[in-house]
């Protein structure tokens, strides 16, 4: 199957899409504070509930699915926002 001579034109000139070095940062800093933060929530509730601390790593599976949650919620959030800000932008 031959592709159409203007189709490669046009898969040549696709950009390539970088992501910088500043933006994985930025992003891993968000992804480390909110395992810290779940983490914390998690120490609180040890010690509020005055159960084993045992619990920090045994919990950790939580502690994980939780971060990943929160941060797609961030992400979801700040994206969202981006979006409103840049439309507005250019009218």
């Amino acid at each position: 199957m031959d592709i159409p001579c203007d189709l490669n034109v046009k898969l040549l000139r696709m950009k390539d899409t970088i992501i910088t070095t500043a933006t994985k940062k930025r992003e891993l800093l968000w992804l480390a504070g909110l395992f810290i933060a779940v983490n914390m929530l998690n120490l609180l509730a040890i010690i509020i509930y005055k159960t084993s601390f045992t619990e920090l790593y045994s919990q950790m599976h939580i502690v994980l699915i939780l971060t990943i949650m929160l941060y797609l919620i961030f992400l979801g959030v700040r994206l969202f926002i981006k979006f409103i800000q840049v439309r507005y932008k250019r009218t």
